[in-house]
């Protein structure tokens, strides 16, 4: 099965490799990405990176989920990730991501997200796809409304974080949305 790919005017989503772990690394070892996301660990190391790409491999053979690498298409050089962790069932999806400090506020992360949301309706079928973020980080919900979704609700303290409980934001968008 050949793994899939997303093409955007300034990017390139592609499966992660073996190879990209040490960029992987450098780039996501960043206490703001794990302050701000549910999963990340800080610190960030060769051994987190070596479990998410397992996993990464794993959930996309069994069509549970969908990770990628964002890449500059110019250079190849990695500067997030993003991806669809599915529930087939019910033919939906939440959609995450994050953004290496050098190349916030620059549309990269809207850029990658559109083109993940088409490809999770028009290649995955998907019906309906989420996504959430702390409340203390609206700019992430910025990047929610850019792509299309629609803010659906607030989640008071949904997380547990650190030891302390996160209110969570809630949006999605539906292939009809499109």
């Amino acid at each position: 099965m050949k793994e899939p790919s997303i093409e955007t005017e300034r990017l390139l989503l592609r499966m992660p490799q073996r190879i990209d772990i040490q960029e992987v690394v450098e780039k996501i070892n960043d206490k703001e990405i794990a302050e701000n996301t549910s999963t990340i660990p800080y610190p960030y190391d060769a051994s987190d990176a070596e479990i998410w790409l397992e996993k990464s491999k794993k959930l996309y053979e069994a069509g549970e989920g969908v990770n990628f690498v964002i890449t500059l298409k110019n250079s190849g050089e990695i500067v997030g990730g993003t991806g669809l962790k599915i529930e087939k069932e019910h033919q939906h999806a939440e959609l995450g991501y994050w953004i290496a400090k050098a190349y916030r506020g620059q549309g990269i992360c809207t850029e990658a997200a559109k083109g993940l949301i088409q490809y999770g309706f028009k290649e995955l079928k998907l019906h309906r796809i989420i996504a959430q973020h702390f409340s203390r980080n609206p700019g992430s919900g910025r990047v929610m409304l850019k792509i299309g979704m629609r803010h659906e609700g607030s989640f008071r303290e949904h997380f547990l974080k650190n030891g302390q409980f996160e209110d969570a934001e809630f949006y999605s968008i539906l292939a009809s949305d499109l």
